[in-house]
Formats: structure tokens, C-alpha cells, sequence
């Protein structure tokens, strides 16, 4: 059985194609990985009820749920330091609450017990709750944007 083959001219009609498309294709890579690279990795500010959380807004033994473009953090002030946790359980993602009578952190679907600084208690978690990076730059609270 024979081969189909190809003509010179189809080949260098396609490779002109490809090459003339190139230009193209590099310019809609550069516009999508300087939105994308803004949207990721720039530092995004804390929220509570759509304002801008501020350091002013925090007392030391504070915890205050706080919004990051959709995701859900706590703020937690200790010994007048400010960190950041997910408020997802690591074990399975469920959402964790701040029991404030107990000062610690639950999980209501598998009972998961995290401290204020987000170190595992008990429950069925073998790791401690994940701490994010925040900056603050004039009062104003962010998350850096490497989340």
C-alpha cells in the first residue's frame, strides 16, 4: 500500500502558516500571564463585611473571620502578632469555626480541635491548620496573593 505524500508547496504553505500564527500565539500567551500572574500573586486585602480590615480594627487576642477574594480566613492577633489561617480543615476542606468560650478552632464535620495559633489539638487531622502570608502596608491587612 502506498503512502499519501505530500507536495513541497503543501509543506511550505503550512510551515508559513505556523510561523506567521507564532506572533500571534506569543502575543495572547503575554496578555493571559500578566492577568493571570496580577490575579494570583498580588496581595489581596482582608475584608470583613465588604471593608477593608485594618490593623486599627484588631485588639491582641482578637480572631476575626475575614473574606480574601473567595476565600474564607481568620485573622488571629497573638502576643500583638497578626496571622492568617484557612479557615478550611486540612484533613477533608470542611469549613472550621472559632469557638470563642474554648479559644479554639472546630470542625464540625469530623471534629477536628485546632489551638488559637492553628496547631492540631485532636480529631482525625494530621496536620495543623494552614497559615497564610500577610503584610501590612499603610494599616491596611493583605494576604500575599501566593495562595
Amino acid at each position: 500500500m502506498r503512502r499519501p505524500t505530500r507536495s513541497r508547496r503543501d509543506f511550505l504553505r503550512d510551515a508559513v502558516s505556523l510561523l506567521a500564527a507564532l506572533p500571534i500565539v506569543g502575543w495572547f500567551l503575554a496578555l493571559t500571564r500578566s492577568s493571570i500572574h496580577s490575579r494570583i500573586f498580588s496581595p489581596v486585602p482582608l475584608s470583613v463585611e465588604n471593608n477593608i480590615l485594618t490593623s486599627g480594627d484588631l485588639t491582641d487576642g482578637a480572631v476575626v473571620t475575614a473574606k480574601s477574594r473567595d476565600q474564607t480566613v481568620f485573622v488571629v492577633v497573638d502576643d500583638q502578632k497578626i496571622r492568617a489561617l484557612s479557615a478550611r480543615c486540612p484533613h477533608m476542606g470542611c469549613s472550621l469555626h472559632w469557638v470563642s468560650d474554648k479559644e479554639q478552632f472546630s470542625c464540625g464535620c469530623h471534629g477536628a480541635v485546632f489551638t488559637k495559633t492553628g496547631t492540631r489539638i485532636e480529631g482525625p487531622s494530621s496536620s495543623d491548620m494552614t497559615s497564610l502570608n500577610v503584610r501590612i502596608s499603610n494599616d491596611k491587612i493583605y494576604l500575599d496573593g501566593n495562595l
